[in-house]
């Protein structure tokens, strides 16, 4: 990738992008290790524990990068024309900023936010023990309430900064990464469940009907 940067006019080959990646490989490996060690095969209640645990420090991590950057810098100021001057801007409208902004900018900002609400769903359907019982339709419609409500909180944070733009879209994106989120922590579970079990498991961990074998198919 860095390699293909150089063709690229409003791009460049940085030594910066590069440590990054080799960080971020590391990280994902010593995640893996103590996620599951290679001589160590966990099943039942202690791989339960395990995966509970990193999946809520990833929450909280992912948390905290959506809120770093949903409103630093904390240069606050009263918004021009009020609160209703940020809600009757034309910007306001979900995706309408986009047509004032660069091509490569909007599409980095596009995807950034709508990843970063996919892991958090993900990481909050696996940790938050009240929603392991439930389906996965009524699961995903709390998880998308929590994390809408984090992103509407967030644009009404910006209405209070100068250099944000408060939009819709935010919430459109959050709601739109919840459902893929969701969906693949689903799969995921359900896929290592048939992989340790060697049976395909439902919901109640029972063996699962020909309907929900057909749903795993995914």
């Amino acid at each position: 990738l860095s390699v293909l940067q150089f063709p690229v006019v409003s791009r460049g080959c940085d030594v910066t992008d590069i440590l990054f990646r080799l960080v971020g490989v590391g990280c994902g490996m010593v995640t893996q290790s103590i996620y599951a060690p290679p001589r160590e095969r966990l099943t039942g209640a202690a791989f339960e524990h395990r995966r509970r645990t990193l999946a809520g420090i990833g929450c909280a991590a992912t948390f905290v990068y959506i809120v770093y950057t949903g409103i630093v810098p904390f240069t606050f100021a009263y918004p021009k024309g009020g609160v209703w001057g940020p809600l009757t801007a034309t910007e306001f409208l979900p995706f309408m900023a986009y047509f004032v902004t660069r091509f490569d900018l909007m599409m980095t900002d596009v995807m950034e936010k709508f990843a970063s609400y996919a892991v958090l769903a993900a990481l909050l359907a696996t940790c938050w023990t009240r929603l392991t019982g439930l389906d996965m339709w009524p699961r995903l419609i709390r998880v998308m309430t929590v994390c809408i409500a984090i992103s509407s909180l967030i644009e009404c944070v910006q209405m209070f900064i100068p250099i944000r733009v408060v939009s819709l879209t935010d919430p459109i994106l959050a709601a739109a990464g919840c459902v893929v989120g969701v969906i693949v922590q689903e799969r995921a579970v359900r896929f290592y469940r048939f992989s340790v079990a060697e049976e395909v498991l439902g919901p109640d961990h029972r063996p699962a009907t020909p309907e929900q074998m057909r749903g795993l198919t995914i």
